[in-house]
């Protein structure tokens, strides 16, 4: 499956010292195999090798090369559904347990950032977000959705229409939600591979694909292709972290899996920003558009998604004048120049029921699936990791039951 076409952003400006990686299994290495060298598979390893585990992850091209690079970093404690509507579709208790694992994730990326060598590039940095109501009709919706969260506890206040345009912000109404994050997803991946190697002695193998596994009850025997040949290992546990692209042995469980298109640009360094607006800024409306400043001072502006599960190259720039007219429609500054220097469209993954897949197969207790569907992945992937860290320990997992494959 193609991921993305076009120049991605992160790849370009993010320069990363290659880790030295491995060109066979490591005996000493076999507790934990991790396959999928995404932001899933990263936080994952990190976690579970400083937990003291020996893990290998393999990776069947090279390391952030998937979605994560495509990522355009708005890191939110929100999904793209507010906790009303999970409460509605899920019951109290597991609709706000949903969003409190979503607000636990943003801190533990935070605790992630403190522990990681930095890149010579930011590619963390805490933020506010605001979602807006740009369609007049969405004030209510929005103004019931703050009243909620700020009834849990989470950080949202919410902005009237003459305090937004202050901020340079023309739109009806917002809630302002913290604490975010703002993102260099490629840049991150690397940091925590990089950390999980040198400090925890993360085993990792580029270039090898994972083929097919058999179960012997107390280990796994896995078979992979690494350089036109056959390799065959045997690991206690194994977590596919593959993204949107599941083995198929899994794609009946995850059912409710749909893959769709986006679009991105990115304008260049030089345009003329309004600090007041660097928020990570989304509307409620669909198809939505959303925006952010890089840690460069481009606008990333990013939405427009629609149906479909392959892409070609020809829609590379289908919509980026559409994003740049609908993101100047969300600013008091209707002139702002800008000139798109990147452009690129990318698959990802939502689902039926607006749950990421974080589970244990249904017919082998020693497989775990992680498949970060619903518009939030990084968020679900750090669910994940926590999700993984009971899965190894035998603790009970009766907490991430919505999670579930085969649902």
């Amino acid at each position: 499956m193609k991921l993305h076409s076009g120049i991605l952003y992160w790849p370009e400006i993010t320069k990363v010292e290659k880790t030295k990686f491995e060109d066979d299994f490591d005996p000493n290495k076999n507790d934990i195999l991790i396959v999928g060298g995404g932001i899933s598979g990263a936080i994952s390893a990190y976690r579970l090798a400083k937990e003291g585990y020996g893990v290998t992850l393999i990776e069947k091209n090279e390391i952030g090369s998937g979605s994560s690079s495509a990522n355009t970093g708005l890191i939110q404690y929100m999904s793209d559904k507010g906790v009303r509507y999970y409460i509605n579709s899920l019951g109290y208790d597991e609709g706000k347990g949903f969003y409190d694992k979503s607000v636990k994730a943003i801190a533990t990326l935070t605790e992630l950032d403190r522990e990681l060598e930095n890149l010579d590039v930011p590619t963390f940095e805490i933020k506010k977000s605001l979602i807006l109501a740009t369609e007049e009709d969405k004030v209510s919706e929005l103004k019931a959705e703050t009243e909620k969260q700020k009834e849990f506890g989470y950080g949202a206040e919410y902005f009237y229409k003459e305090f937004l345009s202050k901020l340079g912000i023309d739109a009806f109404g917002g809630l302002c939600a913290k604490p975010d994050i703002a993102l260099n997803p490629f840049g991150f991946v690397h940091r925590l591979i990089r950390s999980a190697v040198e400090k925890y002695n993360l085993h990792i193998m580029e270039k090898t694909e994972f083929i097919s596994v058999e179960d012997c009850s107390d280990f796994q025997i896995v078979n992979v292709e690494k350089n036109g040949k056959r390799i065959r290992y045997k690991f206690k546990k194994v977590i596919f972290a593959t993204g949107y692209e599941p083995p198929e042995m899994f794609k009946e469980k995850l059912s409710k899996l749909i893959i769709n298109k986006t679009y991105v640009t990115v304008s260049r360094d030089d345009i003329q920003l309004d600090e007041n607006t660097d928020y990570l800024t989304w509307e409620v409306r669909e198809p939505y558009t959303y925006f952010r400043h890089t840690f460069e001072n481009s606008l990333m502006i990013g939405g427009l998604d629609e149906p479909g599960d392959s892409i070609s190259d020809v829609e590379v720039y289908k919509n980026k004048n559409n994003l740049i007219r609908l993101t100047k429609e969300m600013l008091i500054d209707k002139n702002l120049k800008i000139e798109p220097e990147y452009s690129y469209v990318a698959l990802f993954g939502e689902s039926e029921d607006d749950i990421p897949y974080i589970g244990v197969d249904t017919d082998n207790k020693n497989l775990m699936v992680i498949c970060g569907a619903g518009g939030n992945g990084t968020v679900y992937s750090t669910i994940a990791s926590e999700f993984a860290i009971s899965w190894v320990k035998n603790d009970d997992l009766s907490d991430y039951k919505i999670f579930s494959l085969g649902r």
